[in-house]
């Protein structure tokens, strides 16, 4: 029997302030391991902000930027105790006024307020000089800086249980941050040209993971990620953030994992995951990478359409729908061209830039705010109600001028014992269209209240013309009604 590799990734899109969506890039990869009797799954998600941002000095706002792949020297670990400070790349030596090389030049890395790496490094080449143990020198207080290391750490004792979770650190003590700090800011002094600090600030948002397992009677639970591991890359001008977790069980015992991107507020857990499952039926959906994926240097497969169609409806399961991404103006208009049917609607709603799809997760999104905003004043339903009329009178046809009271008279009449939408069809007539005969016929009757006798005494007329209709034609109601 195959084991399982890969587990299914439903990642929710984040709603900025302006009320679009974005993704945050990343990157999951979830792998089994047992110690002695027990069984464990780590799952890492690696993510990266660039610091790119003009002239290389002062403060910087870090971006989310395009993850690399995983590393099997860095990311196939099963967990840590503290959050490792990595970095690679070049730093860059400008030369001396004088010409004159100062022979060393001091460099520092800090998280927060934590300097967690002070170091020499070799400046008699100016220029791009290659961060290795050639060319960083120790520091008179004796410190020195751990460069990426090319093997991953031995952990072959992990499954006889004789382990330990320092052989998972990459760097010194010196070098880590513990896993309850928040990182928010990193500042690198004598790496960069211009030589001044530069300090990265993350964005304010954590990504945060619920489980859903394979079995019917458990529920979602959330696995808490932690930060165990800072790359900077001086020359990407990045820094790669892995957040990592542990969980009891097997790669089979999980169906799914739903990723998030949240700020970090606040607010109980029910709150914070209402707001990211009701933006799942817009997310991205794919495998999970394996630990033979990373090894590999592959990706991993690409989710079949029945998987993918599969994942989609699941989403649908929480009760309340996803932020709308389309006007208000938009859903109407597009709504009132669907009520009228003059071609098919799949060219309907392409006219509009939507499909089947987009359009049920639109329609299920403003169904969601017209049902929760009643108590505004005018009501987002009342603004509704008035664009659904505006639009289907600007649809009105020029045959439908020539319609009036007598018209109206006998289609009313006819509704009464006959099935409505059998009647509109013989007479060519689309729902939408009676409904404007209908908005007339009243505008008439409210300039000339007398007209309203006139239409009843029609009705009657027309009612007391028709010839008996059978049973089957009648409208169930009314069919209900004699039958008794």
């Amino acid at each position: 029997m195959t084991r399982k590799q890969h587990v299914l990734v439903a990642a929710a899109p984040l709603v900025v302030p302006e009320g679009e969506l974005a993704f945050v890039p990343s990157r999951v990869l979830a792998f089994a391991w047992r110690s002695r009797h027990e069984q464990f799954v780590t799952i890492a998600v690696k993510t990266t902000v660039s610091f790119v941002d003009g002239e290389l000095s002062g403060p910087v706002k870090g971006l989310w930027a395009e993850v690399p792949p995983f590393e099997p020297a860095i990311d196939l670990i099963p967990g840590k105790r503290a959050c490792d400070v990595l970095v690679r790349g070049h730093a860059e030596i400008p030369p001396m006024p004088s010409g004159y090389s100062s022979g060393a030049r001091t460099a520092e890395i800090s998280v927060g307020s934590t300097s967690v790496a002070r170091f020499l490094v070799d400046a008699r080449r100016t220029g791009r000089i290659p961060l290795t143990s050639a060319s960083v020198l120790r520091a008179g207080s004796g410190a020195e800086l751990d460069v990426v290391p090319k093997r991953a750490p031995d952990l072959s004792r992990i499954e006889d249980g004789d382990f330990e979770l320092e052989a998972c650190q990459l760097v010194g003590p010196a070098q880590r941050v513990p896993l309850d700090e928040p990182v928010t800011v990193v500042t690198l002094s004598g790496l960069l040209e211009p030589s001044d600090p530069l300090s990265i600030s993350f964005p304010i948002l954590t990504p945060r993971l619920l489980v859903d397992p394979t079995a019917a009677y458990d529920e979602l639970s959330e696995a808490p990620l932690v930060l165990d591991t800072l790359l900077i890359d001086l020359d990407r001008r990045a820094i790669d953030l892995v957040w990592r977790t542990v969980v009891e069980g097997t790669l089979e015992s999980i169906d799914r994992l739903i990723l998030g991107f949240v700020p970090d507020l606040p607010e109980g857990p029910e709150e914070r995951w209402s707001r990211v499952l009701r933006e799942l039926p817009r997310g991205n959906f794919q495998l999970c990478y394996s630990a033979e994926d990373v090894t590999k240097g592959r990706e991993p497969p690409d989710l079949d359409e029945p998987s993918l169609e599969m994942a989609r409806l699941e989403t649908w399961e929480h009760p309340m729908g996803p932020t709308p991404q389309i006007s208000l103006e938009k859903y109407a208009r597009v709504t009132a061209e669907l009520m009228e049917q003059r071609m098919s609607r799949e060219l309907t709603l392409a006219k509009h830039g939507l499909d089947e799809r987009s359009f049920a997760i639109e329609e299920r999104a403003w169904s969601t705010e017209l049902a929760t905003v009643a108590d505004q004043e005018p009501s987002v339903q009342t603004r509704f109600g008035e664009l659904i009329i505006k639009f289907q009178d600007e649809l009105a046809t020029p045959d439908e001028a020539k319609l009036g009271l007598l018209e109206y008279a006998a289609l009313t009449a006819k509704m009464e014992t006959r099935e409505p939408m059998k009647v509109l069809a013989e007479a060519k007539l689309s729902q939408p269209a009676f409904m404007r005969l209908e908005r007339r016929v009243d505008a008439m009757i409210d300039a000339d209240p007398a007209l309203e006798t006139d239409l009843e005494q029609e009705v009657a007329r027309v009612r007391a013309e028709l010839p008996a209709e059978s049973l089957d034609d009648l409208p169930p109601e009314v069919k209900k009604e004699l039958e008794r």
